[in-house]
């Protein structure tokens, strides 16, 4: 189900007369009724089908409709002695090519009260189930619309559960025994992890410290290096393979060669 809500002005004016009741109550001439600030019109009756207004029940009309609207405002006035609620319910169009039938109408509670001349205040209605296309026209036409936020759902208690006397003292022994076992389990793993956090501390800083001397250079390492260069320059030379008898003979000036043919 989803739910948005949309900003609304509720209003009261209140003049009172010269007439007076037999108990002495001074009869009040006044107006009430809600405003859509901002709002043109001929967008808002695009929108806002109605708005009823539910009064007391000893009034002569307690129930009233108002469908056009006088500068944003829809009201009702009548006259009265005294402070009561009224109920306000707004009802919305069914918007053009839209197969979605309207939504539920919005109600909204405004307590008129007869001492104060003047009175206005903001509030939310709430538009259950709109459709689509409704929701997108009153956002074209400037209405304050938005999602309604969810309220966080409160966890339930968990309910206690009777114990039989006599299995009470053997469900007792095993829930204390598993809170043993978990406590247990839990100390282990905190210790494990202790433990591979300093090897990995120590590692770290063990590898830090080979770094910083790679770095610095080492003058004993440096020297063993140079010996093992030479040493492998040596052995290189020895392995070096030497020219045969047979071909320094060929060479040599002045020697003929022993296996040359005449």
């Amino acid at each position: 189900m989803s739910k948005y809500q949309f900003s609304v002005t509720t209003w009261q004016e209140v003049v009172q007369t010269e007439r007076v009741m037999s108990e002495g109550a001074i009869i009040c001439a006044w107006k009430a009724g809600i405003e859509f600030k901002n709002i043109k019109t001929q967008k808002l009756m695009k929108i806002v089908e109605k708005v009823v207004f539910k009064l007391h029940p000893t009034f002569e009309n307690p129930t009233q409709e108002v469908a056009v609207p006088d500068n944003g405002k829809y009201s009702i006035a009548e006259e009265g002695y005294g402070s009561f609620p009224i109920t306000i319910n707004i009802h919305f169009k069914r918007q053009l090519n839209d197969d979605s039938p309207p939504p539920r109408p919005a109600t909204l509670n405004h307590t008129l009260e007869i001492n104060i001349p003047k009175a206005e205040l903001q509030v939310n209605a709430v538009l259950t189930n709109p459709s689509k296309l409704l929701v997108e026209n009153m956002l074209r036409y400037s209405f304050d619309v938005k999602l309604k936020p969810e309220k966080k759902k409160k966890k339930k208690e968990k309910e206690l559960k009777q114990i039989d006397p006599k299995e009470g003292n053997e469900q007792l022994a095993k829930i204390v025994k598993t809170v043993k076992e978990e406590r247990k389990k839990d100390k282990e793993e905190r210790k494990r992890d202790k433990v591979d956090k300093k090897e990995a501390k120590e590692a770290k800083k063990l590898k830090k410290s080979k770094r910083d001397s790679d770095k610095s250079g080492d003058p004993l390492r440096e020297e063993k290096n140079r010996e093992d260069n030479l040493k492998n320059m040596d052995v290189r030379i020895l392995k070096k393979p030497r020219k045969s008898d047979k071909r320094v003979s060929e060479t040599k000036p002045g020697v003929e060669p022993h296996n040359k043919k005449n």
